[in-house]
């Protein structure tokens, strides 16, 4: 394999896993808006993500998809 093709190969790769991420951050929010505010508590929801109080209200409030 020459270099052009290990380059190409690796940016195929790279483009795949964005994709897959783009996918599963869908999901996440998809979660995130449909999980219940009575029953699952935001604090709970930024342990697990890692994400900021203010990006999981504009989930849950709609205002990203």
């Amino acid at each position: 394999m020459d270099d052009i093709e290990k380059i190409a190969k690796a940016a195929a790769a790279y483009k795949n896993a964005e994709q897959r991420l783009h996918a599963k951050r869908a999901e996440l929010r998809t979660a995130i808006r449909e999980s219940s505010p009575d029953t699952t508590r935001q604090v709970d929801i930024i342990k697990v993500t890692g994400w900021s109080r203010e990006h999981i209200r504009r989930i849950r409030n709609g205002d990203l998809s």
